[in-house]
């Protein structure tokens, strides 16, 4: 069983959208462990709550528009309280962290990783501002995870 999940959420048909697809795809090829799982979906759904269960981090990846074009985020992610009979196709992380507590009693630490879109038009390409910035997000996430991993293997907390 691996202890970190790396989730990219987006739509690769809108254009900067689908960069989290992008950053999944480069950091499985580059980063083999069995520490570490990928996943990528259009958005977060009920469906992650079993996989997110099952590991110690998490690690969301995604898309935004109310920054500057190519700016980066990092902040960590607590679980929000789901409203009383809440349904939706739709969860952020922390909801998404919320209803893995609901249900299993606790939910993994987690981090979501965010770089800033300038176009959400449909498209299968990136703007050229996030195009440029791609490769320091990438850097970045991989860095922090090998990070985590030389930590967590001399007993260090995440």
């Amino acid at each position: 069983m691996s202890r970190i999940l790396v989730i990219g959420i987006g739509n690769t048909l809108r254009g900067d959208d689908g960069l989290a697809w992008r950053v999944v795809e480069t950091l499985a090829n580059r980063l083999i462990s069995p520490e570490v799982d990928f996943l990528t979906v259009q958005q977060l759904t009920m469906d992650q709550v079993e996989p997110l269960s099952k590991v110690e981090l998490a690690i969301f990846i995604d898309a935004r528009q109310d920054m500057i074009p190519g700016e980066i985020q990092i902040r960590k992610i607590h679980a929000n309280s789901l409203p009383a009979g809440y349904v939706s196709h739709f969860f952020d992380p922390g909801m998404l962290l919320a209803a893995v507590q609901a249900l299993y009693g606790f939910h993994p630490e987690a981090r979501l990783y965010t770089l800033s879109a300038e176009s959400f038009a449909y498209s299968e390409s990136f703007s050229p501002i996030v195009q440029s910035s791609l490769p320091e997000l990438i850097m970045q996430i991989e860095l922090d995870l090998n990070n985590i991993l030389k930590s967590k293997s001399s007993g260090e907390t995440y």
